[in-house]
């Protein structure tokens, strides 16, 4: 079985993990500060310090510190590094993640658990196992044993249990290299041969599963479309843009949504017209998959658009937000695609404590019919900072006349 290099990466966009655990209610992305604990190698903290937020810069630091010190004490190194970086551009979950991948592969599955950064540890455990592992069977026995009793729990109002499946579902497109519709049933396996949860969380954790597979699948073909993706070499499966839709309409309307969630990594990048596209989303098989679908080349425009992220200057900030305005009054689901832009920037902006006068507001640009939704959708995607609240809620005054809701 092929690995990736551990020590390669590049930086990431991680919007579409973000905005799927968020949509199940996940955990928000941040730093769980530590200013008491000195426990960390101050050394270490300072490297990570010398490289400017570079991810690779730290991922390669971090790594070799994490085999030697252990997961616990790389994971406070980013912790103060998250105190001394505050608005730092790096995203937590890639470096536990790829902390996980390197302590996981040369130590194998060690008992430890974190679920702050989106599980970013526990998707970097399930990572590395779709990289050693060949087989589906032994692949779902341990994944699910190392889940199970921490992650595995029947507690409808939370979804930390999510954040496994999904990750499950990354490990499942490497272990079955170029076959989505055997990883998706590996989805199914999981939950009704070896871990039969609530019936009614069943259909939750395939279809967070099935989101897992398709995002791997589809980040493979992202980088093979000139993207940049940590952790991601392209090479790790073959399916073709032309390929995928037959895919999802093969699949029922549970795994079907993920597939459609994703289709947008496959056929958007290079499409002479997004929006064209994007039609492909009204075939789905609910009125939710087609959302999400719409909302992905949403997410796709913003990636395509934001080369020289977060802007500079206020007009910067005008100008993405008019474009993203005019980008989706072109599709049929307008504020599904405007909900991709936002999951995709104002969450991150908003995390990082960024000025309220240099975060877009494509909702003072959109035509009138989709102001009040689109500023909904603000809301929504503002998952941190709510003291800026007063100020978006003017910016929509002076757009409609009305009282902010």
């Amino acid at each position: 079985m092929r690995k990736l290099l551990l020590g390669v990466v590049v930086l990431v966009l991680c919007g579409g993990v973000a905005t799927y655990l968020a949509g199940v209610g996940g955990a928000e992305q941040g730093f769980e500060t530590n200013n008491t604990d000195t426990t960390a190698s101050d050394s270490i903290v300072a490297d990570l310090i010398a490289c400017s937020k570079s991810t690779p810069c730290m991922t390669e630091i971090l790594q070799p510190y994490a085999v030697e010190a252990g997961p616990e004490a790389a994971i406070l190194a980013v912790k103060k590094l998250g105190d001394t970086y505050a608005g730092g551009d790096y995203t937590c979950h890639t470096l536990y993640e790829f902390i996980a991948r390197a302590v996981t592969e040369a130590n194998g599955i060690v008992d430890y658990h974190n679920s702050e950064c989106q599980f970013g540890y526990t998707h970097g455990v399930l990572y590395a196992m779709g990289e050693t592992y060949d087989d589906i069977d032994t692949l779902l026995k341990d994944a699910l044993a190392y889940c199970a009793g921490y992650l595995l729990y029947p507690d409808a109002t939370n979804s930390p249990d999510l954040a496994c499946h999904h990750g499950l579902g990354h490990a499942l497109a490497d272990v079955t290299y170029d076959d989505p519709l055997e990883a998706v049933r590996g989805c199914v396996r999981a939950f009704q041969e070896y871990y039969r949860g609530p019936v009614e969380r069943e259909q939750d954790a395939i279809e967070s599963c099935g989101d897992g597979v398709f995002m791997q699948y589809g980040d493979n073909s992202l980088v093979r479309a000139g993207f940049t993706i940590s952790g991601v070499d392209g090479l790790g499966t073959s399916i073709n843009p032309e390929d995928i839709l037959g895919v999802c309409r093969s699949l029922d309307e549970v795994l079907s949504l993920p597939c459609y969630a994703r289709l947008w990594k496959f056929i958007g990048p290079g499409a002479t017209s997004r929006s064209a596209a994007a039609e492909a989303c009204l075939e789905a098989k609910s009125e939710r998959a087609i959302d999400r679908c719409f909302s992905g080349f949403g997410e796709l425009f913003a990636w395509e658009t934001n080369r020289t992220w977060p802007p500079d200057t206020a007009a910067q900030a005008d100008e993405f937000a008019e474009r993203t305005a005019r980008e989706c009054e072109q599709y049929a689901r307008v504020l599904s695609c405007l909900h991709g832009v936002l999951g995709s920037t104002n969450s991150h902006l908003y995390a990082i404590d960024y000025e309220p006068e240099l975060i877009p507001d494509p909702c003072a640009y959109v035509a009138a019919e989709y102001t009040d939704g689109c500023y909904d959708l603000v809301r929504e995607t503002r998952r941190l900072n709510w003291d800026k609240t007063e100020g978006l809620d003017n910016a929509k005054n002076a757009t409609t006349g009305g009282a902010a809701g």
